[in-house]
């Protein structure tokens, strides 16, 4: 029963923590690089994330992540 409960646990997880994702985007024909701020799970065994937040600048998602994350200074 114990190894029935872990793997359930495994297979469906709805938080399985907030990262970034660098996504390289074009503006006006030039490329670009932009962040997104995504929370993870696991449903079904299958990974996926939800976005929280699109960003510009690597400052302000960073400091984000760790507002999100709960680690601000």
């Amino acid at each position: 029963m114990k190894r029935l409960k872990e793997a359930l646990k495994k297979a469906f997880n709805s938080n399985t923590g907030y990262f970034l994702n660098r996504v390289i985007y074009f503006w006006e024909g030039k490329s670009e690089v932009g962040y997104v701020l995504c929370r993870g799970y696991v449903m079904f065994g299958i990974p996926g994330f939800d976005r929280v937040g699109v960003y510009f600048d690597y400052d302000e998602a960073l400091r984000d992540l760790q507002i999100w994350k709960g680690t601000v200074q």
